[in-house]
């Protein structure tokens, strides 16, 4: 007489074997989903820093070089942004660029991107200025573009 063979005895080292595979799918998508939520994390911060800086200086009452460094430096004194290479500030109104702090800024296309956000937005605002906040860092660029009212000194 022949011993039966279970078959779910035959399949126990099937399923080591899924498990196994599984556990590798499983930790290359866990690593994957964590990557992903860095770089946006990186993004937003790099996007909600230019926003933050646009509104603060759009919001001033009076508005000068000194007051612009001093909203970049507090800016970016407490900033969570380890790789942050430029964070430029350009105000503008209808006839000229009244101020452009620092001078020279690190975010080179941005700067192309700048005046031709200002060309358009100004033919729209009459007698209102324009604040143009460029940020970039190792991987990232954002432009936050806001209307003044602020008295120029």
């Amino acid at each position: 007489m022949r011993p039966q063979h279970n078959p779910v005895h035959r399949r126990k080292g099937s399923v080591s074997i899924e498990a196994a595979l599984f556990m590798i799918v499983g930790g290359v998508m866990l690593f994957g989903i964590v990557t992903v939520i860095a770089e946006m994390r990186d993004y937003y911060r790099l996007n909600t820093l230019t926003a933050h800086v646009g509104q603060v200086v759009a919001r001033s009452d009076t508005l000068s070089t000194t007051t612009i460094e001093a909203i970049l430096n507090a800016a970016t004194s407490d900033t969570l942004l380890n790789d942050l290479t430029g964070l430029c500030v350009t105000v503008a109104n209808k006839e000229k660029t009244l101020y452009t702090v620092p001078g020279a800024c690190a975010c080179a296309s941005q700067t192309e991107n700048s005046s031709t956000i200002m060309s358009s937005l100004q033919n729209a605002a009459s007698n209102m200025a324009v604040v143009v906040v460029n940020g970039c860092d190792a991987k990232y660029q954002s432009t936050s573009v806001f209307t003044t009212t602020a008295t120029m000194d």
